[in-house]
């Protein structure tokens, strides 16, 4: 999760369109992405190997990364998919890099989207002080077309306590979901999890375009670069974002055993 500027202009429409590019080129490797990393590779393997083609596939390994719990990280910039399969979560930008590693080390072609949504998303989690928020969504090539996901982010004890949350406060919109965000992909259609096509006022208000990863889009000076003191800063909120999230999961258990 990446803190962006404000933005004034009102939400744009989402754009449908995702470009006309050759889809090989989604296929290369990176520095941080490492699709050629072994423990990347073995996991990657270990998810489909029953499976049998590239939607099968793909499906097995956004429930992986599904399952990975939703936490923040400081500066997603910075971290590996080998780091984050290691770690054993992240947040859209992290575990969307780890989602796009295994695709591409499976000759799926993938990329990374990255926009920009309002704050309400993070309401409950985070005060932004009215700034948006970057957030990473995959692009999938399969069966001849782009597919659109991110509802691998929250992890689905997290959504479940979220919705709950939301549907008792009588909100549509915060703790990291939408309450019609989908946990769901069915490698065909388009599932999204923190903001809704049927929301306007959840759409993203800015897109920064496709990248390979995180990385990408700080090389291309579209993410802000924090001194030491906005680190500090950042670094603190993350702690606070994350302990909040384990808080919310605790909420739910507790319901559950009740």
């Amino acid at each position: 999760m990446l803190l962006a500027v404000a933005h004034e202009q009102e939400p744009d429409v989402y754009e449908t369109g995702l470009g006309r590019e050759e889809p090989g080129q989604w296929l290369r490797n990176t520095v941080t992405l490492q699709t050629d990393h072994p423990a990347v590779q073995i996991q990657a393997k270990k998810l489909t190997q029953l499976k049998a083609g590239p939607t099968e596939k793909a499906i097995a390994v956004f429930q992986y990364i599904r399952s990975m719990p939703f936490r923040t990280i400081s500066d997603p910039t910075a971290v590996t998919a080998s780091r984050v399969l290691r770690a054993g979560y992240g947040d859209s930008h992290s575990k969307g890099m780890l989602f796009i590693s295994m695709l591409r080390g499976l000759r799926i072609p993938a990329r990374m989207r990255i926009v920009d949504l309002g704050p309400a998303f993070l309401y409950g989690i985070l005060d932004t002080d009215g700034r948006c928020v970057s957030h990473a969504i995959s692009e999938v090539y399969l069966e001849g077309r782009w597919s659109r996901v991110d509802a691998y982010c929250v992890d689905l004890k997290l959504g479940l306590a979220a919705r709950a949350r939301l549907i008792g406060e009588g909100r549509r919109l915060g703790y990291g979901v939408h309450l019609n965000g989908q946990v769901a992909w069915d490698g065909h259609h388009d599932a999204f999890g923190q903001f809704s096509l049927s929301d306007p006022s959840s759409l993203p208000l800015e897109d920064l375009g496709v990248y390979d990863d995180p990385a990408q889009l700080l090389a291309c000076g579209l993410a802000p670069r924090m001194n030491w003191a906005g680190q500090a800063r950042w670094t603190i909120s993350t702690a606070l974002v994350n302990r909040r999230l384990s808080a919310l999961r605790r909420s739910r258990m507790r319901r559950a055993s009740s």
